[in-house]
């Protein structure tokens, strides 16, 4: 099974390719969520709490936007004109080119922020709903390592039901993830980097013990 913290890195990476010479970084450091140095790193995803962050912020201040302009739209028309908002965006992104980019990129933020919470919540539904939303984007920006192995990945968990019932039972139960603590929110992914440098380590490890 992929690890969720490379999927997680290389969403992020992905995220980053999207929103390079965007003058995102800019409106970063204007905001004060990250220095020059830092934010400029965001684009390669060189640090997974930082950039996570800053995409929680972007995509939060992205939708506050989204609303307003919303707001003010329905408060220029008249009632026979107003259009579901959805409806409204759509149009949007028709007539802009640039309000159609930054609505992609809070689709991006929001499907990544969902891959996150389906490990957080130990939902395994989520889990791979979210990845089948976002394996076409890796193919789209050119991501092909990723791309080609989370097609498989995502072939494997819809399968999982019939080949491996038992495993199925299990990550329904929500153990593709393991808690630290009892706290709501904080399950993480098993990384397996991990698990082999445990297996291989040290006079305890499988090679210390050969």
């Amino acid at each position: 099974m992929m690890g969720g913290p490379h999927i997680e890195m290389a969403s992020l990476r992905m995220l980053g390719h999207w929103l390079e010479g965007s003058g995102w970084v800019q409106c970063l450091v204007q905001g004060g969520v990250a220095t020059t140095g830092v934010a400029e790193a965001f684009i390669h995803a060189s640090h997974v709490k930082r950039i996570r962050y800053a995409h929680t912020v972007t995509a939060s201040s992205l939708y506050v936007s989204l609303k307003r302009a919303y707001r003010s739209f329905c408060e220029e028309v008249s009632d026979d004109e107003h259009l579901p908002v959805d409806d409204w965006r759509k149009q949007r992104e028709i007539a802009s080119v640039q309000f159609k980019y930054w609505s992609t990129v809070l689709e991006l933020e929001l499907l990544v922020l969902t891959f996150v919470r389906s490990l957080r919540e130990r939902n395994f539904h989520l889990y791979v709903d979210s990845l089948q939303k976002l394996a076409p984007w890796f193919f789209a920006l050119d991501q092909n390592n990723y791309a080609r192995w989370m097609s498989v990945h995502v072939r494997d968990m819809l399968c999982i039901t019939e080949t491996h019932p038992d495993i199925a039972s299990e990550f329904a139960k929500g153990n593709f993830t393991v808690s630290k603590s009892n706290r709501k929110f904080s399950a993480i992914s098993i990384d397996h980097e991990q698990l082999n440098a445990m297996i291989k380590g040290g006079g305890s490890g499988a090679i210390g013990n050969n």
